[in-house]
């Protein structure tokens, strides 16, 4: 599972980054250079509360929706299992990170500081959401046996490979073993390019 951690650590850094550096930069400026409110009074306060929603909603899509997602992956198979439960990790990732992006476009257009909060919020928010391997365990209900298996998966460039070799070992027959390995990108094609070896090879 090291392996599949490294590939989570990796949209997490690199989410994390993204986040700090956008806090970082619209705060330098603000502190350093600094610009005037392009909206003021009843206007302000519009666009203010509609910004604030849309974090809200951001901030309920990365918990509510994805944690819905991942519990519908418990009855799919490992490879499914996987790619999507990394799919779902991005986007909670990017609703995340989506709330400091907003606090950024309150904070030049009203010149109000107090959006800095909301960024401090999206960074932690990141942070608690760092990608484990007891979490990773415990969100999609693996078993002893799926918890064996996960290190044969074989990760590079969304590539499952597992599931294909362990159905084509079972057909048996020296005519599939030249098969085996080759990489199916994204389990949704693995059914497709199953019928495809069977038309070669009924």
């Amino acid at each position: 599972m090291k392996k599949y951690l490294k590939l989570l650590d990796k949209v997490w850094i690199a989410t994390l980054a993204i986040n700090l550096l956008t806090s970082g930069f619209a705060a330098a400026i603000y502190y350093f250079i600094g610009f005037e409110a392009n909206v003021s009074g009843r206007n302000a306060v519009i666009f203010s509360y509609a910004l604030m929603l849309l974090m809200v909603l951001c901030v309920f899509s990365a918990g509510k929706s994805t944690r819905r997602k991942i519990e519908s992956l418990k009855t799919a198979d490992l490879p499914q299992k996987a790619e999507k439960y990394r799919t779902a990790i991005m986007k909670r990732m990017m609703l995340y990170a989506s709330v400091s992006l907003i606090a950024v476009v309150g904070l030049v257009v009203c010149a109000a500081p107090g959006y800095l909060l909301f960024c401090a919020i999206s960074i932690l928010l990141i942070v608690l959401s760092k990608p484990t391997e007891t979490k990773v365990k415990i969100e999609l209900g693996l078993t002893e046996n799926e918890i064996k298996e996960f290190d044969k998966l074989k990760f590079g460039r969304r590539y499952y490979t597992y599931k294909l070799e362990s159905q084509l070992r079972c057909k048996g027959g020296n005519d599939y073993i030249e098969y085996i390995g080759i990489a199916i990108d994204e389990p949704k094609r693995i059914e497709k390019f199953e019928n495809n070896i069977h038309k070669i090879m009924p």
